[in-house]
Parts: structure tokens; C-alpha cells; sequence
């Protein structure tokens, strides 16, 4: 029996897993700091690169926002386990205030980090992303987030 286990953990730490989907918790700040979570979600697409799908909630002492971000990431290293990336993306959220108006955004971002695939496919990622807001900036157009990902690589 612990041979049938050493052999399929094995097997599975060969593979280069092709998508991968978890959470992705965040820190940010813009003029003020937030905190949020994403459902997250990663596709290679051909050798050197993949796109990656986030939606989350963030949340700060004076706005809630609901936001889908994709984005393009190169992987400048690609090990067997190993991954540096970085690349351009675009979000669009609703922010939600408690006494004011509430408003669709949208934003433009870049998208730095690392990430390492376990001997088990599990993967865990630290990122760090830019975001420049280009429609109701709200007061801030550059704001930055970072953020800690747990995915399962299939």
C-alpha cells in the first residue's frame, strides 16, 4: 500500500499542470487600505504564459467592492515547480458606499509574482499588482494590492 502512495505522489509531482483555481487573499491601498478575497482561476495558454481570472470582495472602513480582473501573465521562469510572471490586466468592479451613490469602475493593471507548485498539486503564489483606475477614479487613480494565492493545479 505505501508503495502504491509513493508512486502516485510521484506521478504527481511530474506533472506541469495546465489550469489551476483557488482563492487569492489581498492587501491593498489606495488612499486608504483594504483587504479582500478573490476566487481565482489560472489557464496556460501555449509555453510561456497563461491567463488568469479573478472575482472578489474588498473591503475597506469606507467603501465594499465587487470586482472581476483578467489578465495576461509571461512567465519569465518557468521551472517544473517554479514560476516568475508578470503582465498587463484589466478589472471592472461596482464600489459600494454607505451613504453616497454607488458606481461601476474599471481599472488597468500589471501583475508581478511568484508561485511554486508543491510536490502535491497545490499551488501557492505571492503577486504584487499596480492597478490605475481609468474610469470614476474616486479620488485616486493609483492604488496597489498584495496578494497571497492558494490554488489546486489540475
Amino acid at each position: 500500500m505505501s508503495l502504491v502512495l509513493v508512486f502516485i505522489v510521484h506521478a504527481l509531482a511530474a506533472q506541469d499542470y495546465d489550469r489551476a483555481i483557488g482563492v487569492r487573499g489581498t492587501f491593498g491601498q489606495d488612499q486608504i487600505y483594504y483587504a479582500g478575497a478573490e476566487f481565482s482561476f489560472q489557464k496556460n495558454v501555449k509555453r510561456i504564459g497563461r491567463w488568469e481570472t479573478d472575482i472578489g470582495w474588498y473591503s475597506s472602513n469606507q467603501w465594499d467592492v465587487l470586482k472581476l480582473t483578467v489578465m495576461r501573465q509571461w512567465r519569465f521562469l518557468h521551472g517544473n515547480r517554479w514560476n516568475i510572471y508578470g503582465g498587463p490586466g484589466l478589472g471592472a468592479g461596482y464600489i459600494m458606499f454607505p451613504f453616497a451613490q454607488n458606481e461601476f469602475f474599471a481599472t488597468a493593471n500589471l501583475n508581478l509574482g511568484v508561485d511554486y507548485t508543491l510536490p502535491f498539486p497545490i499551488q501557492i503564489g505571492l503577486d504584487w499588482r499596480p492597478e490605475w483606475t481609468i474610469i470614476n477614479d474616486f479620488g485616486t487613480r493609483l492604488g496597489y494590492d498584495v496578494g497571497l494565492a492558494i490554488r489546486f493545479a489540475f
